[in-house]
């Protein structure tokens, strides 16, 4: 071999040890920034992302279908080539190949590290993100996954047959019982046996609400119930919900009295309002069909999928969050309200639906003929007729009539007031003016008066109105309660009970440490208040400090009017749970 091949050769080795030297490294910085921050950290601040508002924010997008367009803003072009995919959550430049997800964006953009990209996102959606140790990054993923197999072996051995036998009696099939990992928790002694041979740390099974201690010993949270997986849009397992089962005595250990449905506690990885049920399954369907379907119960969801209708998902038995509003609203264009047919669904719903109207959303309520229930009404009836209830679901002023009608004459002047009370400031907040104009039109014929009457009135009540539309308002819209603390720092007028009202998670801790902090140590000016302050609330605060008023708006303007929105917030939801006294 001549000595030129050799050295060929030897360059070639030399070069390729390089790049894998090159690239371990580059992998192992990866995944140690990566573990800055928890996973779950960084899901949760993806889950309500939204790319194109983000980019949005930094260039004025042109829609194209479905998508977005610009000119690159990493490479001089003339024709646009970089898309925005809304419904995928991405971006792809076709000319000079970027793309990723809006973590990438802003780390190529503003020239970011991995957890400053995260950190800068989270901010933007109200998410604080503080750095972990990259040791201490969750550990209950495989504790939860071992559990999990184990209830599912529980349901298909003798300790389970009764709980089998009850949901085939619910009309479920083995695969519809396979797809959701159904299982089930026999008694307290069969348990702990299986668990410990699991070998797993007592101190994690305690930590993710697996086993509970009480007197110096270890119990498992789930007794004798029937038990759904809560997985993740990842396909992670995070927590539990048990039901119990009507058909058993509590010979098997008893946790079959109430409450009916048993959720796990919170943890590192799973918080209740952040989560929605069957989204792991039904997310590919409401992304084909771009529509999706809520419900409350576990039952109710299984039931509509093993009928076929399987775009649903369920808000784990609790009142909508801002958070599950936001998840569901970037993979849907139509969403539906599917509640039980009683009072306490009515309720329900009309909770759920101003949440909806302040994301700038327009959901639909479907009426289940009383007493139905999604479970009921789907195995009664089938999916032919189910479907008919959601062609003829009511939008939300027709929905609020119907239930307000209820109790209120719209024939009487009481009842027009009343009436007209409740509903005018859900379409006040409506976005779109087209479909603000339609509402009032269907209110108007409702009552049998003059559109312009309605018009005058909730354009009178308050110019709030005005204020939010000269600052973009979207609730929880950051920029106006920015306003609202920064005003109060300059009044000197922070109040204990404005602290819970703030929506933004990240402002309500600041506004707390302020609060706390001005009273300890009695002091009024802005500047002096920054100096008692942690590090990174100062850095925020003064931030928000910074941003300019609208002239047309004092700050004590600004306070009275955010105190006036919350008040009548709470008057209308007093309202609301009046109907259930009917």
């Amino acid at each position: 071999m001549s000595r030129q091949r050799i050295s060929i050769i030897f360059l070639s080795i030399s070069i390729y040890f390089c790049f894998v030297t090159y690239g371990l490294i580059s992998v192992i910085c990866l995944l140690f920034f990566k573990n800055m921050i928890p996973e779950k950290k960084i899901n949760e601040i993806l889950s309500v992302a939204d790319i194109a508002r983000i980019i949005g924010e930094f260039y004025p997008l042109k829609t194209a279908g479905r998508n977005y367009k610009i000119l690159c803003p990493f490479h001089q072009e003339k024709t646009p080539s970089f898309v925005i995919s809304p419904d995928k959550q991405i971006f792809h430049c076709f000319g000079c190949g970027k793309g990723g997800n809006v973590f990438h964006f802003i780390m190529e953009h503003e020239k970011l590290s991995f957890p400053e990209a995260v950190k800068w996102v989270g901010q933007k959606v109200g998410v604080i993100v503080e750095d972990i140790a990259a040791g201490n990054s969750p550990k209950l993923y495989p504790v939860f996954k071992l559990i999990s197999s184990l209830f599912e072996k529980f349901l298909y051995s003798p300790c389970g047959k009764t709980a089998y036998q009850y949901l085939l009696k619910r009309g479920l099939k083995d695969k519809t019982l396979k797809d959701f990992h159904l299982g089930y928790a026999p008694s307290a002694e069969i348990q702990l046996e299986e668990i410990k041979k699991l070998g797993l740390a007592s101190d994690q099974l305690i930590k993710g609400g697996i086993t509970t201690r009480k007197s110096n010993r270890e119990y498992p949270y789930f007794r004798d119930r029937i038990i759904f997986p809560i997985i993740n849009a990842q396909g992670k397992t995070i927590a539990f919900g048990g039901r119990s089962i009507p058909a058993k005595t509590s010979a098997a250990g008893g946790d079959n009295s109430m409450p009916k449905y048993l959720n796990s506690p919170e943890n590192e990885i799973f918080e209740k309002g952040k989560t929605l049920y069957g989204l792991n399954l039904a997310r590919k369907n409401i992304l084909t069909e771009k529509k999706a379907i809520i419900v409350e119960g576990y039952m109710d969801l299984v039931s509509l999928y093993e009928a076929g209708v399987q775009n649903v998902v369920a808000s784990l038995g609790t009142s909508l969050t801002r958070w599950q509003i936001r998840i569901l609203s970037k993979l849907a264009d139509t969403i539906y309200l599917v509640y039980d047919s009683d009072a306490a669904g009515e309720r329900a719903s009309l909770r759920g639906l101003e949440l909806f109207v302040e994301e700038g959303l327009n959901p639909l309520t479907v009426n289940l003929p009383y007493p139905e229930d999604p479970d009921s009404f789907i195995k009664k009836y089938g999916k032919e007729k189910f479907n008919a209830c959601l062609k003829s679901s009511q939008n939300i002023v027709e929905f609020y009539l119907n239930c307000l009608k209820k109790k209120h004459d719209p024939k009487t002047i009481e009842g027009k007031v009343n009436i007209s009370k409740i509903i005018l400031p859900i379409i006040k907040k409506v976005q779109s003016s087209l479909r603000k104009n339609e509402y009032i039109k269907i209110l108007a014929n409702a009552l049998n008066t003059d559109e312009k009457v309605l018009i005058e009135e909730m354009s009178g009540k308050s110019k709030q109105s005005e204020y939010e539309k000269k600052i973009n308002y979207r609730s929880p819209n950051p920029n106006e309660e920015e306003m609202v603390l920064s005003s109060m720092i300059i009044e000197n007028d922070i109040l204990k009970e404005d602290i819970s009202e703030f929506g933004d998670g990240n402002l309500r801790k600041i506004a707390l440490e302020i609060y706390s902090k001005v009273k300890e140590k009695k002091q009024n000016k802005p500047s002096a208040i920054l100096n008692l302050l942690s590090p990174n609330v100062r850095e925020t605060l003064s931030k928000i400090m910074a941003n300019p008023f609208v002239p047309e708006y004092t700050p004590q303007r600004i306070i009275q009017d955010w105190r006036k929105k919350n008040k009548e917030r709470k008057t209308r939801n007093e309202q609301i749970e009046k109907l259930q006294h009917l």
